[in-house]
């Protein structure tokens, strides 16, 4: 009813196809819930497809209407308050997966490039890595922290959302060779002029 093209089964096939092709590779989504005509077993199986794929990030919708779209044909037949029965119970899955993921990177290292000043205090930084977690860090612990910067760090806790590492080392880019720009062969072309009528 979502004019989706694949099925579930092709779904985890591509999926697992990506994870053995990149080792590490962690996965997000978008779901609608209470979408017209989604029963208690479409919704379980939302979930257990979740579960199945173990998507470390997930953002949820309650479905609604908007004009110009097929679905307004279809009519919005699962009441409200079960919408945000199954929002909560998806974000509840959810929250499980993303803290157990963040729980597993403890004690490893990771490459995080330096966005900015952290909310959650002074003297702190907050990055990402390459799988987008979210890292604060001392700014104290080493002065190159600067935005842009990369830095090594070992994961030492897990909070709900979000990782705190210790400062290794900062990440020095490797230099690029850029070649000198040759001429294009043949003619050179020149733009024709703009005429108005």
């Amino acid at each position: 009813r979502m004019i989706r093209r694949y099925t579930r089964a092709e779904y985890v096939t591509r999926m697992n196809a990506l994870r053995a092709a990149r080792p590490g590779l962690t996965l997000s989504t978008d779901v609608i819930v209470g979408f017209p005509g989604e029963t208690a077993e479409d919704f379980e199986a939302t979930l257990s497809l979740v579960d199945e794929v173990g998507f470390v990030g997930l953002f949820g919708f309650k479905y609604s209407p908007r004009p110009y779209t097929p679905a307004l044909k279809l009519g919005d037949d699962v009441p409200e308050a079960e919408k945000q029965r199954r929002l909560a119970a998806l974000f509840e899955r959810s929250e499980a997966l993303t803290q157990a993921h963040l729980a597993a990177l403890v004690g490893t290292r990771a490459e995080v490039l330096i966005e900015g000043p952290s909310r959650t205090g002074a003297g702190t930084v907050v990055g990402r890595t390459r799988r987008n977690e979210i890292v604060h860090l001392a700014q104290a612990a080493a002065p190159g922290l600067d935005v842009g910067a990369v830095a090594v760090v070992e994961v030492v806790r897990a909070n709900k959302h979000s990782l705190e590492g210790r400062f290794e080392s900062l990440k020095r880019p490797a230099p690029v060779a850029v070649a000198p720009r040759a001429e294009a062969a043949g003619p050179r072309r020149v733009g024709l002029p703009v005429v108005s009528a």
